[in-house]
């Protein structure tokens, strides 16, 4: 015997205009579907200006100093690090941060880059939620 989904559509919707509950014929015939994966609970990043939104020299990549700054996390939240990718070329500098609050941030930043402070012109962050 052989069943296609329009038949199985149709007398769904048959049963729903004559009274039945088309609840009935979900799997496991609970009122809503489970819902997959989640919403992030973090909120919106206040004052928040887009990496679009930077000056043309920056974009162009034709100058030494303008860096791009970012936090990663270790696993299970046990250790982060900031890293600022100059953008014209590979060179990184890397800092361990004290603990996992936003506020530790512009410390570690200034701590990594007081060796190369009259090379550093700009600073963009992807505007990450990470802690």
């Amino acid at each position: 015997m052989r069943i296609s989904h329009e038949w199985i559509y149709q007398s769904i919707h048959a049963d729903k205009h004559s009274g039945g509950d088309p609840r009935r014929s979900l799997r496991c015939r609970k009122g809503r579907r489970k819902r997959y994966g989640s919403h992030d609970r973090r909120g919106i990043i206040p004052e928040r200006v887009s990496m679009d939104e930077r000056p043309a020299i920056v974009n162009a990549k034709r100058r030494f100093g303008d860096r791009e700054g970012d936090t990663v996390i270790g696993k299970g939240h046990r250790g982060a690090l900031v890293t600022l990718v100059e953008r014209k070329s590979p060179y990184t500098v890397i800092g361990s941060l004290e603990h996992e609050k936003a506020d530790a941030v512009p410390k570690t930043v200034t701590e990594a880059l007081m060796p190369y402070k009259e090379r550093v012109r700009t600073i963009t962050y992807d505007n990450g939620r990470e802690f």
